[in-house]
């Protein structure tokens, strides 16, 4: 027997690690000396290695050039889970991330025998990359890893835009970290409205590993993240904002030396209480990290509600007297259900933060950040269009999105 596996992810995307969006395609290709030989098929076990579940495919030889060609993705998307931390702090582990291992052998002969091939092992995290841009995709675009110096490659996932943050609003950080000493701590310098300054330190308690399920990392770095963070996740003032506080910047703390370079990752202002509720989504995108849009302009809540009615005689008998009286109904409700609808507005934006929040359009996932005390809520976006504005259309430009809760509230039955 003799396989030659011609395609498969790291000899398209380089060299080890090899890291692929889930929602993309995985291909492998390959060819067997044995493809004329009885009862020929290729055989593909793909196994996911944290379950050991492997799913095993027969596959017959394309009949011009007897080779096979296989997409992984189609069995290894369905692994994949998405992470949100819902007012959970300090760093945690995002468990979007799978190793799949693919494996291309051969059954053939008069009684069909299997010969294994060999084991190819690649990363699959839960993003995605546009049709356009996958066939020129880099890993190191995605990939935070520190023993690439030349340049360096530290990178988030978040496309940590200067923002304005509120209280008990949350907004978060994702890495896709690879080797130990990656991303040691961060470092948040906090300016206070008195014209003093503080220094806090949060510890990456997952950095010396290389286990690639404590990799995947996130933290909640809203004005609530830092509120609720435990103090023995930090080191340094604590706690880390109060209500002193007007801005801070998020550091990455980049050695142990004694005057250790710091790396500035993103700056927030904290928001004053306003006239109107803010209200705070946090979308999917494409990246596999969950993005944040605060909505904290006049806003409207809407219900709208759905039933089904049925006709019915409105005539009861009684004593043998046929009548119906003023209380009684000819249409009645077989089922009622109300849902809520959000209409939101967010304060001045810049060209790239419309750019970012295209994404919530065709976001499968949406949540409504409602503050510490209670689990967000799911909520889908309404419109199916959104305008794409430049800077030189129009200088200042303001987002408006209607949302609908994902989920109906019922009423009683009418009996």
């Amino acid at each position: 027997m003799a396989i030659t596996v011609t395609q498969y992810p790291d000899s398209i995307f380089s060299a080890t690690p090899v890291y692929v969006p889930a929602y993309n395609p995985q291909v492998f290709s390959a060819i067997s000396n044995q493809y004329a030989s009885a009862n020929f098929k290729y055989t593909v076990l793909v196994t996911d290695v944290i379950t050991s579940q492997t799913i095993t495919l027969q596959i017959p030889a394309r009949p011009v050039d007897h080779r096979m060609t296989f997409d992984a993705s189609f069995i290894s998307k369905n692994l994949i889970t998405h992470y949100l931390p819902i007012n959970t702090y300090g760093f945690q582990k995002a468990t979007g991330i799978r190793k799949i291992r693919v494996n291309i052998g051969e059954t053939y002969g008069s009684t069909p025998t299997y010969y294994a091939g060999t084991d190819f092992d690649y990363y699959i995290w839960n993003g995605v990359v546009d049709f356009l841009t996958y066939p020129v995709f880099d890993k190191d675009n995605y990939l935070y890893n520190a023993s690439v110096t030349s340049p360096p490659n530290r990178v988030e996932l978040s496309a940590c835009l200067d923002d304005v943050t509120y209280p008990d609003r949350s907004n978060y950080i994702y890495w896709l970290t690879y080797g130990a000493g990656d991303l040691l701590k961060l470092k948040i310098v906090t300016q206070k409205s008195d014209g003093s300054s503080t220094i806090s330190y949060i510890a990456n308690p997952y950095q010396s590993s290389t286990t690639y399920t404590d990799k995947y990392l996130c933290i909640d770095v809203g004005y609530k993240g830092l509120a609720n963070i435990s103090s023995g996740d930090v080191t340094g003032t604590y706690p880390i904002v109060s209500a002193l506080t007007t801005s801070y910047q998020v550091y990455e703390e980049l050695s142990s030396a004694p005057d250790p370079p710091t790396r500035l990752i993103q700056s927030f202002t904290v928001g004053c209480e306003g006239v109107f509720d803010v209200y705070t989504v946090h979308f999917l995108a494409k990246n596999g990290q969950f993005e944040t849009i605060h909505f904290p302009k006049n806003s409207n809540e809407t219900v709208n509600a759905t039933r089904e009615e049925y006709g019915q005689t409105p005539f009861t008998m009684d004593s043998g007297s046929y009548f119906y009286s003023r209380s009684s109904s000819a249409d009645r409700v077989l089922t009622s259900s109300s849902v809520t609808k959000l209409n939101l507005r967010t304060d001045w934006i810049d060209a790239e933060r419309v750019s970012l929040y295209r994404e919530v359009l065709d976001s499968p996932l949406c949540y409504l950040d409602t503050g510490s005390t209670l689990d967000y809520a799911a909520i889908i976006p309404i419109p199916t269009s959104y305008t794409v504005n430049k800077s030189f259309n129009k200088k200042m430009f303001q987002l408006q999105m209607e949302f609908k809760y994902a989920h109906s509230s019922y009423r009683q039955s009418a009996w």
